[in-house]
């Protein structure tokens, strides 16, 4: 047999294994602060833009900050979440940055308690939020990897917002 074909087996049975595999194992792992990480001082108000972006959202997992964004839509289209995706007890909507684009169909993901639909609900877009809470961040798996090394799919995390807590404008003058 020559080397040639030899390869194209081997890689053939990689290809396989892989496609097996993932079935088997998730296709993201969540990402966890090893043990004595300490995180940003609670109540320290970041810009969203710094919380989301990939190289500062770790810093941020199980955070208590305060960041402002404004309220983009509660529907996703284009979007689909996997298994795992959206935390028990938890909401999703879109959220961008303050003065951000408002006529796009897809912004950052903002996981709120369920307890705080009535307040998200009504709002429009463009609306502005104060949220309280931290990060999640998704890596891919080692399948998703080998399947982004051949260009199908994205390798970067996938950074979620989990609230704790959301207020409103309207919240807050229905507060005093």
């Amino acid at each position: 047999m020559s080397y040639k074909r030899i390869s194209n087996i081997i890689l053939c049975l990689f290809v396989l294994s892989c496609i097996v595999a993932s079935g088997c194992v998730s296709t993201y792992s969540t990402v966890k602060n090893p043990v004595g990480y300490q995180s940003t001082q609670s109540g320290t108000t970041v810009p969203f833009s710094k919380v989301m972006n990939p190289s500062f959202a770790r810093s941020y997992i199980k955070s208590d900050i305060i960041t402002e964004v404004e309220f983009l839509s509660s529907s996703f289209q284009g979007f689909s979440f996997e298994e795992g995706d959206v935390p028990d007890g938890y909401f999703p909507f879109q959220v961008t940055i303050p003065g951000g684009n408002l006529s796009s169909t897809q912004g950052d993901i903002v996981f709120a308690p369920k307890s705080l639909f009535k307040t998200i609900l009504p709002l429009k877009p463009g609306d502005l939020i104060t949220l309280r809470g931290g990060t999640l961040v998704r890596v891919n798996s080692l399948f998703t990897k080998a399947v982004a090394y051949w260009g199908m799919v994205g390798d970067r995390p996938r950074v979620f917002f989990q609230a704790t807590n959301c207020t409103t404008a309207a919240t807050k003058v229905a507060s005093n």
